[in-house]
């Protein structure tokens, strides 16, 4: 991997794992940004520092992303879907208060962007939308937990909490995500802990080239994995190039030890609580931190069951490094108190030895560890470089009760792999877990729902589906006139039109003096057509987008093509494109999916700012109004 592409990585790798990583530390000063972002019929204006077109240097001119339309999302027979936040900064999580307020996280630094900047915005029960903390934060944020009247906060390196009393408080600080990955999804157990995944710092175990061209590794020197039970190494230290010094300069360095240094086969590393590679586990005031179970190396969605059992989501090995890993799968685990999940030297149960997991990119792997542990396998196994990121429970029949709702991200190769044959799409799959039946709820209309893709995990059932209903739009995009009265938000009724106006702008210290124009429900297309016969004309001017390029078409120089593929798959699409958090409202009557944005891949990754999309699904003989 050449050190353009490796540099392009610095704010991809650390959220989500092989072919999805997201936000890591960065190799460069951050870059001085004039941020812009243009007014758009239906949704709003956001003139502020958070919904930004960050000036960079271009490979290529970002293309301009249609507006997000129902119309061109698909949910199962009996549902229907509808958009109810747009123009957002790459929005990581959704939550839900105990009052009916809602909570979205913007993650901050982002592929292309790193200056973008994380806050958490609430939405009050009168509509308002409100920015409550953009001080403090660590990007990436990625994950909000509502629990016992506070919102839990989970951000690199730290488990915080705010109150409109205490504001910002920091419970746990120092967990180890200075390197690739960062702790993820929280989740409230029985015995009312809360639990968190937290992310490896390299790849396979062995500090290289990569995460110095990644960012982190100059920054950081010091950082590399430790695993939270003692261990004795059994391999050699790898060799690879030392950048520090010039590109034919060569060093050796061992598993679970600083770059550079090396130490012999046969040394104990000794295990401790902020391990890398956990689930873990404290009281909700933030003590008692503890390992409830390890050897995962990106476990990203996390949540218990009605049933009280615990699951998780992991991104699999990537092809780079010293040690780079081919074909590992994205893996959902049942979860066990004290149970090691393989890494680094199992991937989906099986030893990373064996041919099918053998790279072009470097030698075979070798056992990191001597001795190994009983490794658990993993109950489902998707499509590797699908990228499963968070997950949450249905509680109420309409949805399936007790189905596991999975959003999946998409692939981010060539830079993470070899990039698939068939693309796995942007979707949100539904779990039966008493029968292992995997079934596509939410996607683009080219990607079927109840499984009709094909794209499901190993165990599912029903692979091809019998569904054949469209659904196309059961909502409809509503005009916005902008003369500064309040928004209504998600609480106005699903079916009724009406006419947010509001001109007002965010003050410059970036605290919300209203907020964006219209995040209500859809109500009428531009032309005062139904939606549903596709032909959604509801169009916003431009999602912040850079170039020139005003009409429906990609600017010239992105539509020549320099190795870019299908441009659904890159999210410039007014469907479904990087879907990140899925959550059920508190009533359960509706299922809310946070849309990270567009995000072109070749030739390296950069995102697009505000584009980022909230959609909801509902069921058609849902009561009106909805409130979460």
């Amino acid at each position: 991997m050449n050190h353009s592409k490796l540099a392009s990585l610095a704010v991809v790798i650390a959220l989500l794992g092989p072919a999805s990583h997201l936000w890591p530390l960065l190799s460069q000063e951050k870059e001085k940004t004039d941020h812009k972002h243009s007014e758009t019929n239906g949704v709003g204006k956001q003139d502020h520092k958070h919904a930004q077109a960050a000036k960079q240097k271009p490979y290529v001119d970002l293309p301009k992303v249609p507006p997000p339309s129902a119309s061109a999302a698909k949910a199962p027979k009996g549902f229907y879907v509808q958009v109810v936040m747009t123009n957002l900064n790459y929005p990581s999580s959704i939550e839900f208060d105990d009052k009916g307020g809602i909570y979205v996280a913007e993650a901050g630094e982002a592929p292309g962007d790193p200056s973008a900047e994380p806050r958490v915005i609430r939405q009050r029960l009168d509509g308002q939308l409100e920015t409550i903390i953009s001080e403090g934060l660590e990007a990436p944020v990625t994950d909000l937990l509502w629990h016992h009247g506070k919102l839990y906060i989970s951000h690199r390196g730290k488990i915080s909490t705010w109150t409109e009393e205490e504001k910002l408080n920091d419970l746990v600080t120092g967990l180890p995500s200075l390197g690739d990955h960062h702790n993820n999804q929280m989740s409230v157990g029985p015995d009312g802990k809360i639990y968190f995944g937290q992310g490896t710092a390299t790849n396979s175990g062995v500090v290289g080239e990569d995460n110095l061209e990644i960012g982190w590794l100059k920054k950081h020197p010091y950082v590399h994995d430790e695993p939270a039970k003692d261990i004795v190494l059994a391999a050699p230290p790898f060799k690879s190039i030392n950048p520090f010094l010039d590109d034919k300069a060569k060093t050796l360095t061992s598993a679970f030890q600083p770059f550079t240094k090396n130490v012999p086969p046969g040394t104990r590393i000794k295990g401790v609580t902020k391990a890398s590679g956990t689930i873990l586990r404290m009281n909700p005031d933030g003590s008692g931190l503890e390992v409830y179970a390890w050897g995962l190396r990106n476990p990203y969605g996390l949540a218990w069951s009605p049933d009280g059992k615990l699951y998780a989501s992991e991104n699999g090995l990537d092809e780079r490094g010293s040690r780079p890993i081919a074909n590992d799968k994205e893996d959902i685990y049942l979860i066990k108190q004290g149970a090691w999940y393989g890494w680094p030297d199992f991937a989906g149960g099986e030893p990373v030895n064996l041919p099918k997991f053998r790279s072009k990119r470097g030698p075979p792997a070798q056992f990191l560890m001597k001795n190994h542990p009983p490794v658990e396998k993993p109950l489902l196994q998707f499509d590797e470089h699908s990228s499963i990121t968070q997950m949450d429970f249905s509680r109420n029949k309409q949805f399936g009760d007790g189905h596991l709702f999975v959003a999946f991200f998409g692939h981010m190769t060539p830079m993470t792999g070899e990039t698939p044959e068939k693309h796995a799409e942007h979707r949100v799959a539904r779990i039966d877990l008493k029968t292992l039946k995997v079934e596509t709820f939410f996607g683009g209309m080219d990607h079927g729902a109840n499984g009709k893709d094909g794209h499901e995990g190993h165990g599912a059932t029903d692979k091809n589906g019998k569904d054949k209903d469209t659904h196309k739009d059961h909502g409809k995009v509503s005009k916005d006139k902008g003369d500064g009265k309040n928004d209504q938000g998600l609480h106005k009724e699903h079916g009724k039109a009406t006419k947010n106006k509001e001109d007002a702008k965010l003050a410059k210290d970036g605290k919300d003096k209203d907020a964006h124009k219209d995040h209500r429900m859809p109500s009428k297309t531009m032309d005062g057509k139904s939606a549903k016969d596709g032909k959604d004309k509801d169009a916003h001017k431009d999602h912040g987008t850079a170039g020139k390029d005003k009409g429906n078409a990609m600017h010239d120089k992105y539509s020549e093509g320099k190795g870019v593929k299908d441009m659904k798959e890159q999210g410039i699409t007014p469907g479904p494109r990087r879907l990140i958090d899925v959550r059920f409202s508190p009533s359960g009557d509706a299922l809310y999916v946070v849309d990270f944005g567009a995000m072109l891949l070749t030739p390296e990754p950069r995102s697009v700012p505000g584009t980022g999309v909230v959609w909801r699904i509902v069921r058609e003989d849902a009561e009106l109004p909805v409130v979460p």
